[in-house]
């Protein structure tokens, strides 16, 4: 006897259904996954000190060390740092401009 050659049509749909369904709860279980893991760990470097990224804070104390402190930027050209309030107090003494523009050579 011969058999029907053709494509189950009705299982085909059904099959390719669930397969669409399982990937969109798959996709969302592993994005909530990750979300958790990543919360984890988070929670962990911000209650560990010995976890926690330094660089701002060290960056920060390295940035206030320079305008507190005087310093050469380049000693071959004569240029160096004052501290900012030396600098600020010499602003408002020239009416709110640097020394150099207060007193311009001819």
């Amino acid at each position: 006897m011969a058999q029907k050659e053709g494509i189950n049509t009705p299982l085909v749909i059904v099959v390719a259904a669930v397969s669409c369904i399982l990937l969109v709860v798959i996709v969302f279980a592993v994005q909530g996954w990750f979300q958790y893991e990543e919360q984890v760990e988070l929670d962990a470097k911000w209650n560990d000190p010995m976890m926690a990224d330094t660089t701002a804070s060290d960056r920060k104390a390295e940035q206030l060390k320079n305008i507190d402190e005087k310093h050469w930027v380049d000693q071959g050209k004569g240029i160096s740092t004052i501290p900012i309030e030396d600098a600020m107090r010499m602003v408002v003494e020239n009416n709110g401009k640097v020394p150099w523009q207060a007193n311009p050579q001819k």
